[in-house]
């Protein structure tokens, strides 16, 4: 990356120079225009020659001219360090090179063409580990994805990938069925609701799911400072009580018919205590759950365009 700042700033230092025609030139000059001395410069030349970006011809004796050909443009070398940045996964560095060409917004359609091609599904063997990945753009901003401040549709969408919930709404036959709990008890006086956790449910940072982590989730959502506007969907609980490892029950101030159903919504997905509790500012952007794709990254370019990279587990 740095030979390649080197050869922008040589070739910008020549234009309209174009490429394949030589133009004679000191040493001394190319040290002014590079800001480094004579032997740099002998070095930098014969990085370029080797790179084949350029041809230079050296000048017999001290202070003669010699002749430098340049065979790459400024944007030819930019939209291939770009691309191999992107191909490395670094969409971040990419964007943010392209952000510096002068003539970036011109080769933005080319790029995200281009870019398209990393997109859609793919499977990876890393050595016994095998990763289903599916890369896909997504042309709308995305304001968090933290369940606990849920308001656009399009967010839980995108949610409801990475988090799961005790209990699913099935729409299709209009029934609930069991998702992270395999089933549920309730009392007769509808005031106790007890919840049976699946085992070896593991949370994206490889830690297991635990009551514990219920538990977080519910007095999270409760917390006032938090001043989570889907708050009211727990309000009705006054108590969250560990009877083992993977079972919680749920005391209710007053009888609620519909209380497993406010457990379908988005906002009451689990989230893993320590990775929430340690990094809640910026859990909306970096967010763990137990779901079938977990974030790997997510950026903004200047269409408007999020990235997110899901692995299926």
């Amino acid at each position: 990356m740095q030979i390649l700042t080197y050869y922008l700033e040589l070739r910008s230092g020549f234009d309209p120079v174009i490429e394949g025609q030589p133009i004679r030139v000191t040493l001394e000059e190319l040290a002014v225009k590079l800001y480094c001395s004579t032997r740099n410069v002998k070095l930098l030349l014969k990085k370029m020659s080797e790179r084949q970006w350029i041809i230079w011809s050296p000048g017999r004796g001290r202070g003669n001219a010699s002749e430098l050909t340049f065979l790459k443009s400024a944007k030819d070398m930019l939209t291939q360090e770009v691309k191999e940045l992107a191909g490395r996964g670094d969409y971040n560095g990419a964007i943010e090179l392209l952000h510096k060409i002068d003539d970036g917004a011109a080769l933005q359609d080319s790029f995200m063409e281009w870019l398209s091609g990393h997109f859609g599904y793919r499977s990876i063997d890393r050595e016994e580990l095998c990763s289903d990945i599916l890369r896909f753009p997504v042309f709308k901003r995305i304001a968090t994805l933290d369940p606990a401040h849920t308001f656009f549709a399009f967010d839980c969408h995108m949610m409801n990938h990475i988090f799961d919930t005790l209990v699913r709404y099935d729409q299709v036959k209009g029934t609930l069925r069991p998702h992270l709990a395999h089933s549920w008890e309730v009392s007769e006086d509808q005031l106790s609701w007890t919840f049976y956790l699946r085992k070896g449910v593991l949370f994206h940072h490889g830690r297991e799911m635990t009551a514990e982590d219920v538990r977080y989730t519910v007095h999270r959502l409760q917390d006032p400072e938090l001043c989570s506007g889907q708050s009211w969907l727990v309000n009705d609980i006054r108590d969250v009580e560990i009877l083992n490892r993977y079972k919680v029950r749920f005391h209710l101030k007053q009888p609620n018919y519909l209380f497993v159903m406010q457990l379908t919504y988005t906002s009451t997905s689990i989230v893993p205590e320590d990775f929430c509790r340690d990094h809640q500012p910026l859990f909306g952007q970096l967010p763990i759950g137990t779901g079938p794709f977990r974030l790997r990254g997510m950026m903004s370019i200047p269409v408007s365009l999020l990235l997110l990279t899901g692995i299926l587990i």
